[in-house]
């Protein structure tokens, strides 16, 4: 857990999102769609915890790899009308999944109150040049996405530093 609060990264807050600070007067909802393989389901419950701990509504779908029209359909189904979107990409080598790419931007395009997480290669972070909020967490376990929602939350701070330089997605 210490290894994980030193190493994910808040690569860029261009509209200053987090901490996310919900709307006083009522209970906020958000959806976290992770493009990840089903063996990950049981890490990815993890990143609920602190959100569900503030008596925040979470929704979460686990969408596939290379996401299908049906998994697209649920991951807007999941965002639409949430206070806040988590998404995440997974790409294992520097090939770009285009349909995990296109899927992705366009759940980024319908709320603005989005927040982009890169799991694993942070060589990925230049496919979402529209995400405002980006952040790396360089895997994926229950470790590093506990990690993540805490700085989301504003329970801790961002403590990373991108292990290579990406000059064009650095704010």
């Amino acid at each position: 857990a210490k290894i994980s609060a030193e190493s994910v990264t808040l690569v860029r807050d261009r509209k200053k999102l987090l901490p996310f600070k919900p709307a006083s007067n009522k209970k906020p909802t958000v959806c976290a769609v992770f493009f990840a393989p089903a063996r990950f389901a049981d890490q990815l419950m993890n990143f609920s915890k602190p959100f569900l701990q503030k008596g925040w509504t979470i929704r979460s779908y686990n969408a596939a790899l290379t996401p299908r029209k049906k998994d697209s359909q649920r991951a807007a189904a999941c965002a639409k009308g949430a206070d806040l979107l988590i998404v995440t990409s997974l790409q294992w080598a520097d090939k770009t999944n285009i349909n995990q790419k296109n899927a992705i931007n366009g759940l980024i395009e319908e709320n603005p109150n989005t927040v982009f997480i890169s799991t694993m290669s942070p060589y990925d972070i230049k496919n979402y040049p529209e995400a405002d909020v980006v952040m790396a967490t360089y895997g994926l376990n229950k470790y590093v996405l506990q990690t993540a929602a805490d700085i989301i939350l504003g329970n801790q701070s961002a403590q990373g530093v991108l292990p290579v330089a990406l000059p064009d997605v650095q704010d």
